[in-house]
């Protein structure tokens, strides 16, 4: 990939865990241009794919990675705190954790400042971005006056707190000569009424960024690939071509992704960008199936849940204890189709495994994981 034809501007990754946000995100430049990526770690997700990259004398241009800070802080045990807020309640108990997240907030600040070199990186990366938002809202509620924030009604949390903040950053980053900028998301339960909403899910990223974004990307397991990559479920895209015919004098715009990338590889978005689609006529693959149209609708079903936890059904019962704190789960193949059966067995079967670990693995609320196992 010699000459790059990448997405530029603000891209969103989100989808269900183990669904490869972090890798596309990691690998969105060639490996002989991974040194000019700026990448923020908040959950030590990335962390393998760093190691990977020493084996070969390679490395992030810039690479921080959060997870001792919040170890340190004991902010681990908040770790699903867009949930929270979405709730309509702070993240925080106390003083002592606020701070915690304004600290986290203004060394990334202190990063862009001092480490995003002016033409030294192409892509900064935020993985994932619900940490990000949560230290955001305790910088405004710490500093109200000097950010503007008076109002926690309706919209008013996002209009005089995350969006200056956002756009603000954005730009800066921008300003330094960054081209794209990767957001990942997790996938939470939306709320209504301070109520977590049983069997549907949304991504854990502000919706006001689907506004702002060029690309964004719902990623869901395709096992018919069989190096393991994602498929993708394109949600927005504004990559298409835009042409004049001089004979007719008329515009000619054309889509160049289609609705779902099969196999999706930052190679195969190039492609798409480069060769486009036929819509008219998509290739195997190019479509949504019935389940993934349903996820995205706004209308969701019970069956998207299946679909969201389908993969999760699968890691966990594989996986094994790798240290202290780590999720331990059966080692029989799980066959539950709904999230509260699965907590259950989970919960009896897991060896130890807590509320909040489970909570985490199924994108739920700790306090309804609670209510379901009897904890």
């Amino acid at each position: 990939m010699a000459n790059l034809n990448l997405p530029e501007g603000l891209i969103v990754l989100t989808g269900a865990w183990n669904t490869g946000k972090t890798t596309a995100a990691a690998t969105f430049l060639p490996p002989s241009k991974v040194g000019r990526c700026f990448y923020y770690d908040f959950e030590n997700s990335a962390n393998r794919i760093v190691a990977q990259l020493k084996e070969h004398d390679l490395e992030f241009g810039f690479y921080r990675n959060f997870d001792a800070m919040w170890r340190k802080d004991g902010l681990l045990g908040t770790a699903d705190l867009l949930n929270v807020i979405d709730s309509g309640k702070l993240p925080w108990v106390d003083s002592r954790q606020r701070n915690s997240l304004v600290n986290i907030y203004q060394q990334i600040l202190r990063d862009l400042d001092t480490s995003l070199e002016s033409g030294k990186f192409d892509v900064v990366v935020f993985d994932p971005v619900g940490r990000l938002e949560a230290c955001m809202q305790a910088y405004v509620d710490a500093n109200k006056q000097s950010t503007g924030w008076s109002s926690a009604g309706y919209g008013g949390m996002w209009k005089q707190g995350y969006y200056p903040l956002y756009t603000g950053l954005f730009n800066a980053i921008h300003g330094r000569g960054v081209k794209t900028i990767i957001l990942t998301a997790h996938l939470g339960n939306p709320w209504i009424d301070k109520t977590p909403v049983p069997g549907k899910v949304k991504p854990k990223a502000k919706p006001k960024l689907y506004e702002l974004c060029q690309f964004y990307v719902w990623l869901v397991q395709e096992p018919s690939n069989a190096d393991g990559a994602p498929a993708g479920v394109v949600l927005k895209e504004r990559l298409g071509t835009t042409g004049v015919n001089t004979e007719i004098d008329t515009w000619s715009n054309a889509r160049q992704i289609p609705r779902r990338i099969p196999h999706f590889t930052w190679v195969d978005v190039q492609r798409y960008l480069e060769q486009g689609c036929n819509l008219a006529n998509p290739a195997p693959g190019e479509v949504p199936t019935d389940e993934e149209q349903e996820m995205i609708d706004d209308a969701l079903s019970e069956k998207q849940m299946q679909l969201m936890i389908l993969r999760a059904q699968t890691s966990l019962a594989e996986a094994r204890s790798a240290g202290p704190g780590e999720f331990v789960a059966s080692d029989k193949i799980l066959d539950i189709q709904d999230p509260k059966s699965l907590a259950i067995k989970l919960y009896a079967d897991g060896d130890g495994v807590s509320v909040q670990q489970i909570a985490e693995q199924l994108s739920k609320p700790p306090a309804l994981v609670k209510v379901w196992v009897g904890a």
